[in-house]
């Protein structure tokens, strides 16, 4: 890579949760942070988001989890199997990674969402701003479109609602 392309992996929260389900053990309960010391171990999953800089613009590959996590997440129950850790002096949150850089989101030009979950596209509204493109698979936004209610399965329709992907 030249000195004109630049690649950074942005933290954008540290969740917790049960790690066999992240590794799809056949027949494995998921647990809930109320019941975080029993079998299976809980641990840390980090998200991240991906920043292209190149001199015809900025490429931001997903955006990670929200600030407001937990009341976000209330309906859903997600807050109790997906905690994210709330550590002041640890990895920040999307809004944070990109203000070190001295980015905001209308300096972005293109947001690649590799699809629709919680914690992929949660920040996703920020980039509403007139500015920046937003690129998601076409046959999700198809299938997203038909959710009835606020969520199914690991999307949450508010992340993605209203905005024109």
């Amino acid at each position: 890579m030249g000195d004109d392309l630049k690649l950074h992996v942005l933290s954008t929260g540290v969740m917790e949760c049960d790690h066999t389900w992240l590794l799809l053990k056949g027949g494995t309960t998921i647990f809930d942070r109320n019941h975080r010391d029993s079998p299976p171990a809980w641990g840390e999953c980090p998200t991240h988001a991906v920043l292209i800089e190149h001199p015809e613009g900025r490429i931001l590959w997903d955006t990670g989890v929200p600030r407001d996590w937990e009341t976000r997440w209330a309906p859903t129950g997600f807050q109790d199997f997906f905690p994210v850790q709330e550590e002041v002096s640890g990895p920040g949150y999307l809004d944070s990674a990109l203000a070190e850089l001295d980015l905001q989101p209308s300096d972005i030009d293109i947001l690649v969402l590799s699809h629709l979950h919680f914690d992929h596209a949660a920040n996703a509204k920020m980039f509403d701003n007139g500015t920046t493109r937003i690129i998601a698979s076409s046959d999700e936004i198809a299938g997203v479109k038909g959710i009835p209610g606020a969520f199914q399965g690991a999307h949450i329709v508010s992340d993605f609602d209203g905005l024109v992907l």
